[in-house]
C-alpha cells in the first residue's frame, strides 16, 4: 500500500473483478478510508466485469471509460452505470 500512496497519483481507479459497480464502490471507499491512496488523488470505482475483464468489444468500452475519467473535458463524463467517483 505504501508504494501506491508514495506514487502520488492524480487518479486511482479501483476495478476489482466480480464486484460489479456497487461492490467496487464499497471497496474503493474502504481503500480511501484506510488511507491506501494518495491524499489528493481522485478515486473512481468502475464496473470491471462490464468493461475491463471481458475480452472482445467491451475492452473498447473500458478504454472509453478510463479516457472519460482521465479527460472528461475531451471525452465527456463516464456513464454512471459503469463508473462512480468516490473522492
Amino acid at each position: 500500500w505504501s508504494d501506491i500512496v508514495d506514487a502520488s497519483a492524480d487518479v486511482v481507479i479501483v476495478a476489482p473483478c466480480g464486484y460489479r459497480l456497487d461492490g467496487a464502490a464499497e471497496l474503493a471507499a474502504a481503500v480511501v478510508a484506510d488511507g491506501h491512496v494518495p491524499p489528493a488523488a481522485e478515486v473512481w470505482a468502475i464496473d470491471a466485469d462490464a468493461v475491463v475483464v471481458r475480452p472482445g468489444p467491451r475492452v473498447v468500452d473500458g478504454v472509453e471509460v478510463v479516457a472519460q475519467i482521465l479527460h472528461p473535458d475531451r471525452c465527456g463524463r463516464p456513464d454512471p452505470a459503469l463508473a462512480r467517483r468516490i473522492r
